[in-house]
C-alpha cells in the first residue's frame, strides 16, 4: 500500500475492506442527495484526535453520516446504525494508535456550556497501531468515505499472531468473505489479498466463535517484500459461452456501474432490460450493476441479425444510460424507435446512439446516424438536458445539419453530433478533418454546451481545420493526436491542433480519451511512440520517453492556445 506509515517500505501487506452488502460508507449519500452532500461523502474520512470530545477510552474518533467508530488502546468500537460492536486485539501490545498525515481541516465541537467546547482540533488522514503484535502494524485509513484497514508484516513476523475479537456481534465464513452479524445488520469483510512484490499470496479467513484469523498461502518470510497491493470492492465476471468484450463504462450518482460492448453468447445474461432476445452474429449489451457490484440490475442485447457493437456510453442524472456503437443490422431487425434516423443507410456500417430508460426496461429511442459507407459511432456524453454528444468515424454521405464542417475532407473523418433529449433530431452534425484518415474517439461537454473532441488524424495542416492551437504545425510520422473545441451551436471550432511529435499517435496508439474541468481546461489521453525531443513535454509526468510507445496524458489551457502540463507515463515496454 503506497504510503502505510508503518515505518518500512518492505512488508507484508493484507488489505480487507470493511462492509456490509455494500462496503461500509460512514460518508455514504442516500439516494436523491444534493450534489454537494454526493460531494462530501466521497472525501476521505478524517480521524480526530480526542480531546474530551468522547469517551475517555478512545484515542481518536472518525465520523459519518451511518455512525462512527472509536480508536483506543487494545480495540475499536463501531457505532453503526443504531448498532454497536467492538473488535479487540487479541494477544497484542497495549499501544494506542498514532495519527499520520495531517489533513488540513480542523473539527470543533460545540456541546453545552463553554466550558465543553472544543475548537480547531487537528484531523488526520490515517492511524497506525504501531508494532501492534511483534513485527506488525495495524493501519487504518479512509478514502472516499469508506473506513478499511491494512496489516503490515515485516520480514521474519508470525500471521499466526493476528486475531480480532468481535464482541456483540457473530461471526462465519461465507466462500472467501466475513459476514459479521450485529442487531439489525449484517456486515461482510470481503477477501483478503496479499501481495509479496508483484506476487500475489493466497490469503483467507480463520473463524473460531467469536474471533477471526488470517490463513496466508507460502510465501518467503525472510526476503524484503514490496508493498502496493490493489483494494477491490468487487470485480467479477459479465458474460456467456462465447466472446464477451466490455468496451465502455460510466456511473451514476448512486455508485451503480453502467457498461457495453458486444457478444456472441446466445446465453449472456440477459434479464429485466428491453431485449433478452440474441440477434444472431455480434449484438452489443447494456448492463448495470448495483453499488456493491453484487447483482445486475438490467442486462439487455441491443441489435438484429448483423453486427452491432455498443463502443461508448454515458448515464445523465436521472439514470438514463446512453450508448454509441456500429451497427450492421437493418431497420428490420435493429430495434429503432424515435430516432435520429429509422432507416439503415447501406454500407458497411452505420453508428446508432440509443437511450435506456433509468429502470431499463425500454428504449427511449434508439436510431441510426450515417451515410452509404462506413459510419461508427465511438465517444458519447451527456448534458444536463439530456442531450447526447457523439463523436466518431464517418465517410461521405453522413447527415450533416449546422456543423462544424459540412462537407467530407477524405475518404474517412471524424464526426461530432449532439441529438436532442428525445433523440428524434440531430440538433447539429459535421466533420472534423482533412485529407487524411481521422478519427475522433472521445468526446466531453463544458456546463456551457461546448463540445470536446479528442482523436487521432493523418491529415496536415494544408487540409486539417487547425485554429488557435494547441499545436498548428503536423509533427510527423504517420499520425498526431488532435484536440478540437466545437462552440455550443455546433456551427464552429473554437480551437483545433495537433498533440504529437514524429513517432505515431494513432490507433492503438491513440487519443483515447478527453475530459473537461469547470474552468475550461481540457484533458487529453492517449499512446504515443514519439521520444521527448519531438513529443512536446512540458512540466510532467514524466518527461522522458520509455521505450517502445508510452502513455501520454496532457492538459490544454481553456484558450486551446498551449499546453499547461504535457507528459509521458510509461516504462520501457
Amino acid at each position: 500500500m503506497r504510503g502505510t506509515g508503518a515505518g518500512a517500505i518492505v512488508g507484508l501487506l493484507v488489505a480487507l475492506a470493511v462492509g456490509d452488502a455494500r462496503p461500509l460508507r460512514l460518508g455514504a449519500p442516500d439516494r436523491g442527495e444534493s450534489r454537494v452532500q454526493s460531494a462530501l461523502a466521497r472525501l476521505p474520512l478524517a480521524f480526530v484526535e480526542n480531546r474530551g470530545q468522547l469517551p475517555a477510552s478512545a484515542a481518536f474518533g472518525v465520523e459519518g453520516r451511518g455512525g462512527g467508530v472509536r480508536f483506543g488502546a487494545g480495540r475499536a468500537t463501531y457505532h453503526v446504525k443504531g448498532s454497536s460492536f467492538d473488535v479487540a486485539f487479541v494477544g497484542a501490545r497495549d499501544v494506542r494508535p498514532v495519527a499520520v498525515d495531517r489533513l488540513p481541516g480542523v473539527v470543533s465541537y460545540f456541546r453545552g456550556p463553554v466550558s465543553n467546547w472544543r475548537t480547531a482540533l487537528p484531523t488526520f488522514r490515517r492511524l497506525v497501531y504501531r508494532r501492534l503484535w511483534p513485527g506488525i502494524d495495524l493501519v487504518y485509513r479512509g478514502p472516499r468515505g469508506r473506513l478499511e484497514y491494512d496489516l503490515v508484516l515485516q520480514p521474519g513476523a508470525d500471521p499466526g499472531r493476528i486475531r480480532f475479537r468481535y464482541g456483540g456481534a457473530s461471526l462465519r465464513a461465507e466462500g472467501a468473505s466475513l459476514r459479521i452479524a450485529v442487531p439489525g445488520r449484517t456486515l461482510r469483510e470481503g477477501r483478503p489479498v496479499a501481495f509479496q512484490g508483484h506476487h500475489h499470496v493466497g490469503a483467507g479467513y480463520v473463524v473460531r466463535g467469536n474471533e477471526v484469523g488470517l490463513r496466508l498461502g507460502p510465501y518467503d518470510h525472510h526476503r524484503p517484500l514490496l508493498i502496493d497491493p490493489p483494494s477491490f470492492l468487487y470485480a467479477g465476471f459479465l458474460g456467456g459461452s462465447g466472446e464477451d468484450i466490455v468496451n465502455g463504462i460510466a456511473v451514476d450518482r448512486a455508485g451503480s456501474a453502467y457498461v457495453t460492448g458486444w457478444t456472441n453468447s446466445a446465453n449472456f445474461p440477459a434479464s429485466k432490460g428491453p431485449d433478452s432476445t440474441y440477434g444472431g452474429s455480434l449484438d452489443a449489451f447494456v448492463a448495470k450493476l448495483n453499488p456493491s457490484g453484487t447483482a445486475l440490475l438490467y442486462s439487455s442485447y441491443i441489435g438484429g441479425t448483423g453486427d452491432d457493437y455498443g463502443i461508448g456510453i454515458a448515464v445523465d442524472r436521472s439514470g438514463n444510460a446512453y450508448v454509441s456503437g456500429a451497427s450492421s443490422s437493418s431497420q428490420d431487425s435493429f430495434p429503432v424507435k424515435g430516432g435520429p434516423d429509422l432507416t439503415y443507410n447501406g454500407g458497411f456500417s452505420d453508428a446508432f446512439v440509443a437511450k435506456i430508460a433509468a429502470r431499463g426496461t425500454a428504449l427511449v429511442y434508439s436510431g441510426y446516424l450515417g451515410g452509404p459507407g462506413q459510419d461508427q459511432g465511438e465517444g458519447i456524453t451527456v448534458d444536463g438536458a439530456g442531450a447526447a454528444y457523439l463523436s466518431g468515424t464517418a465517410s461521405s454521405g453522413f447527415p450533416t445539419a449546422v456543423g462544424p464542417d459540412l462537407t467530407p475532407n477524405g475518404d474517412v473523418d471524424g464526426f461530432v453530433a449532439k441529438v436532442s433529449p428525445t433523440g428524434q433530431k440531430l440538433v447539429y452534425s459535421g466533420y472534423i478533418g482533412g485529407a487524411g484518415l481521422d478519427d475522433a474517439y472521445a468526446i466531453a461537454v463544458d456546463r456551457a454546451g461546448n463540445a470536446y473532441v479528442s482523436g487521432d488524424t493523418h491529415s496536415t495542416e494544408t487540409s486539417f481545420p487547425v485554429a488557435v492551437g494547441p499545436d498548428l504545425t503536423f509533427n510527423g510520422g504517420t499520425s498526431d493526436a488532435f484536440v478540437a473545441k466545437v462552440n455550443k451551436t455546433g456551427s464552429g471550432l473554437d480551437y483545433a491542433g495537433y498533440i504529437g511529435g514524429s513517432g505515431d499517435e494513432n490507433y492503438d496508439n491513440r487519443a483515447a480519451g478527453v475530459a473537461v474541468d469547470a474552468g475550461g481546461n481540457a484533458y487529453v489521453t492517449g499512446e504515443t511512440t514519439s521520444d521527448q525531443t519531438t513529443f512536446p513535454v512540458k512540466v510532467g509526468p514524466d518527461l522522458t520517453f520509455n521505450g517502445a510507445e508510452d502513455a501520454f496524458v496532457a492538459k490544454v489551457n481553456p484558450s486551446g492556445s498551449a499546453l499547461s502540463y504535457a507528459g509521458y507515463i510509461g516504462g520501457s515496454g
